[in-house]
């Protein structure tokens, strides 16, 4: 899984924290429109999230994206319930 290999560890897990960075499941709603640029073109390189460009395609990027917001959305539904 890309979101395991490539974010996890400083990220933490989806919705549970752990990592050192924030956790993307989180994150704030204009991140969803700009996370391509964020991942693959070093949008927040300033603030140590790497450039992912060379090692990421546009649809890995799309695949960690949904993967992350979908998980998300389920742990908000958990706890609705």
């Amino acid at each position: 899984m890309l979101h395991s290999q490539c974010c996890s560890h400083y990220h933490g897990q989806v919705t549970g924290g752990g990592g050192v960075l924030p956790d993307l499941g989180r994150s704030a709603e204009g991140i969803h429109d700009i996370f391509q640029k964020i991942v693959r073109e070093g949008l927040q390189s300033g603030n140590d999230m790497p450039n992912f460009g060379k090692r990421l395609s546009k649809k890995d990027v799309t695949d960690i994206k949904q993967y992350i917001f979908s998980m998300a959305q389920e742990q908000i539904a958990r706890q609705g319930k």
